[in-house]
């Protein structure tokens, strides 16, 4: 059970890197030779950020159960 936590975890990283990845070729595609605008660059990293808290939570669920489980495995 506790290798479970961590593994959602890179499952969910995994699938929001693909999505921040397919963004950036997007605006790539979208503006050319332009370039990309700097405040949507900062946009999508907030997003990512904010998205990221999801995964330092799972990984700190997962550390709970093993120190959980390794109290408990003691008495």
């Amino acid at each position: 059970m506790t290798a479970v936590a961590p593994l959602l975890s890179v499952g969910w990283s995994k699938l929001q890197l693909d999505g921040v990845e397919r963004t950036v070729y997007k605006l790539v595609e979208e503006n050319g030779d332009l370039g990309v605008n700097g405040e949507e660059v900062k946009r999508g990293m907030e997003e990512y950020e904010s998205k990221s808290w999801i995964n330092v939570g799972l990984s700190g669920v997962g550390f709970l159960l093993a120190v959980v489980g390794v109290w408990g495995d003691s008495v």
